[in-house]
């Protein structure tokens, strides 16, 4: 980002060039308006990229920007057009702002994150904790360039986690199962005594209630999935699937059930491809099975993994391994503890 550039459009509260030309957005030119108690108020899109929308609502003159009450309303009724997005609510000199962003990810609690913040474009420092002159903003900005011509991409907590745990839990498993061969017998017990515990929450949503006759007719004949095209109630199925997914979920779930306690899962790498809950099971290990030397063992795993990411940007991939090796080493100092003080 050029902030002599990003000064000049926030002094004319360019917001579209800003996103557009400066960001390298997707022009958005798209109108919604909505009725909120005595008010309708107009939303104008500005800006998208890659299914993230972004819309600016004016206060009328002399009005100030709307409550959290009236914004939740309004951001409710673009939910149903957009699913992710940005409102930026706005004085109308543009001095005061709130930046609302409702974020949504299936099989996640919707996060909703309110910023609101007064502009100012000199260069003093900063007198309050949200205020934001153009360096604030080019650091925040910075992460939404234009990704395909910069060749810079921001990888989601999602994908490092899942490659955080499906690296290094697997390592960790394997060398306490090298030098203990019972460590792989105890974990095959725990997951044989209560499955459902190591299977995602995401995988078993809904699996506890039975599937309406409409579409239960339909699994043994394909001539009855009409119904399976509209979407799952939410008691059935996760933010955005049809039942033709939903119902290939469940027998997802029913086939990991039964790999799990007929005992087919034999390696590391197996509860890599079932996609179980490999920070549950590593944990559960730690916390009622493993005696004294397999916390060692651990213990010196622990300290001699390294985790390197050649292409660190944002540091996304460590704050990800730093997430899932904190915890255990926690777990394993509290074992320890435990363990010196049956001794005692």
């Amino acid at each position: 980002m050029n902030l002599a550039r990003a000064r000049k459009l926030l002094e004319r509260s360019a917001l579209t060039e800003l996103f557009v030309e400066e960001l390298g957005w997707d022009r958005y030119a798209a109108t919604f308006t909505a009725p909120c108690n005595d008010h309708t108020y107009t939303l104008h899109g500005i800006a998208q990229k890659r299914g993230m929308a972004v819309l600016t609502c004016m206060a009328p003159n002399g009005e100030a920007i709307p409550c959290r009450q009236q914004r939740n309303a309004l951001e409710a009724h673009v939910a149903h057009m957009l699913h992710e997005h940005l409102i930026i609510f706005a004085s109308a000199d543009c001095a005061d702002q709130l930046w609302q962003w409702v974020r949504k990810e299936p099989g996640r609690p919707i996060t909703r994150r309110e910023h609101r913040y007064h502009w100012h474009l000199d260069e003093r420092p900063l007198r309050a904790d949200n205020e934001i002159n153009p360096d604030v903003l080019g650091y925040i900005f910075e992460k939404y360039i234009n990704q395909k011509q910069m060749g810079a991409y921001y990888t989601k907590e999602d994908i490092t986690e899942y490659i955080g745990r499906s690296t290094m839990i697997p390592f960790l498993l394997d060398e306490m199962s090298k030098q203990h061969p019972d460590t792989w017998h105890a974990i095959l017990t725990l997951l044989a005594a209560e499955p459902d515990r190591y299977i995602h929450p995401v995988a078993r949503h809904g699996t506890t209630h039975e599937l309406p006759a409409q579409i239960t007719s339909g699994i043994a004949d394909v001539q009855q999935r009409e119904a399976w095209n509209h979407v799952t109630p939410p008691d059935y199925g996760l933010p955005g699937e049809i039942w033709r997914e939903t119902v290939a979920r469940r027998q997802r779930y029913v086939e990991l059930a039964q790999a799990i306690l007929g005992g087919s899962l034999t390696t590391p790498s197996d509860l890599i491809t079932a996609n179980l809950d490999l920070q549950q099971i590593m944990q559960d290990v730690v916390d009622h099975y493993a005696p004294a030397p397999v916390i060692a063992t651990l213990w010196r795993a622990l300290n001699q993994l390294s985790v390197i990411d050649p292409t660190c940007g944002s540091g996304a991939f460590l704050f990800a391994a730093l997430n899932i090796l904190e915890p255990l080493y926690d777990a394993c100092l509290e074992r320890m503890e435990q363990l010196v003080s049956e001794q005692d």
